[in-house]
């Protein structure tokens, strides 16, 4: 294993990267592993088994300063990626801002694990791809949980990340015989606004929920100001509708 000072900036993790193989214009990797540093918004990473293909720029394009690489699409087996509080004590520097010299495609992911304080989501097929700015992401598949609340089923999820905003357009769950619909918008470390519109299940907290029939179709909006990796949410509140 080698590490990479230039992935290590831009993830804020130490990074070990595995031997990277090149065969004409494909590649492999048997992936990579991370440790959150201060400033790094996980606590460890995990990549397995990485495949990709990628253009060289012409000479043309070089001719008139394009110099970028293009990676069209990259296969990746397996990323767990845990956001649990736990980070190391070292500093690193912040990549310096510039041209990209990499483009890529597209990203296909098979299985997708993350977890965090309270909660996870296992088993979910991912693909993303760029947009300005961000990138878009959908997914479907998989099994979410969280402290207090039903396991849920992930029958199709739809999100755009624009640092430090992720967008959720559209994710869709199951539960108990029901299904849960979220839209809203997640802010890093600054504030939550989603809206869950729900048939048939309950994703109040257990500890606020009341009497309520479960075949009710419900719309529960949860925003909370100031999150941070120790306390979580400093203010919040949560509407429900009939």
């Amino acid at each position: 294993m080698c590490s990479s000072d230039l992935t290590s900036e831009h993830l804020q993790a130490q990074v070990e990267i595995a031997p990277i193989r090149f065969d004409t214009t494909a590649f492999s990797c048997a992936g990579l592993t991370g440790e959150g540093a201060r400033e790094g918004k996980f606590s460890e990473i995990k990549v397995e088994d990485v495949h990709g293909e990628f253009r060289l720029p012409s000479v043309w394009r070089m001719l008139f300063g394009d110099k970028k690489f293009r990676v069209e699409n990259v296969d990746v087996q397996r990323v767990s990626v845990d956001f649990s509080d736990r980070r190391l004590p070292l500093d690193l520097p912040r990549p310096k801002t510039g041209d990209k010299v990499t483009e890529i495609g597209r990203i296909n992911v098979r299985e997708l694990l993350f977890s965090w304080n309270g909660g996870s989501v296992s088993g979910l097929s991912a693909s993303g791809t760029p947009v300005e700015g961000g990138w878009k992401v959908t997914g479907e598949g998989g099994r979410a949980k969280q402290r207090g609340l039903p396991d849920m089923d992930i029958a199709a999820l739809r999100v755009v990340h624009k640092e430090p905003v992720l967008f959720v357009q559209e994710a869709r769950l199951r539960a108990e015989g029901g299904e849960v619909s979220v839209t809203g918008e997640v802010t890093a470390g600054d504030r939550v606004d989603l809206q869950f519109k729900t048939s048939g299940v309950n994703v109040t907290p257990r500890r606020r929920r009341s009497r309520i029939r479960p075949t009710m179709i419900q719309t529960v909006r949860f925003s909370a100001n100031h999150v941070s990796r120790s306390n979580g949410f400093t203010a919040s509140t949560v509407k429900r509708t009939a």
